[in-house]
């Protein structure tokens, strides 16, 4: 952060998004959109294990991948990133505002949702099938 975005932030301040949570309700429950979802995210994690396996990837390699997965798709849903899409900046983000450093925070949770998304994918569809058939009631 620079000494014209500590200034010009204190005068002018802008908007910054918010980190929410997701909860899991009875809308995400439609069986044939569950079963698609859940096609997509084995074929995601498969995608995933090919690109970390190579020729000398032991079995030690594969579970601390696996933990990381774990930890990786936690993490995403639970932490939902909503930036606030008119401070991003100048031209669409494309240029730093030179006088706010809000803007920089929105790009970043710009950036964290799009890391996080497809870990987000994948848990949610693996806690939408838990909820499906331990929590939901008909």
């Amino acid at each position: 952060m620079g000494i014209f975005e500590f200034i010009g932030e204190s005068y002018n301040p802008g908007e910054i998004g918010t980190v929410d949570r997701v909860e899991i309700n009875r809308n995400d429950m439609n069986l044939k959109v569950m079963i698609a979802k859940s096609i997509i995210a084995v074929g995601l994690l498969a995608l995933a294990y090919v690109f970390f396996s190579g020729p000398n990837t032991t079995t030690f390699n594969y579970v601390m991948f696996s933990i990381g997965i774990v930890i990786y798709c936690t993490i995403a849903f639970f932490v939902v990133p909503h930036p606030d899409y008119d401070n991003i900046g100048w031209l669409g983000g494309l240029i730093d505002h030179p006088f706010r450093y809000s803007d920089d925070i929105n790009r970043f949770l710009i950036f964290l949702a799009v890391i996080l998304y497809p870990g987000r994918f994948i848990s949610r569809t693996f806690m939408t099938w838990i909820y499906y058939f331990f929590v939901a009631e008909d």
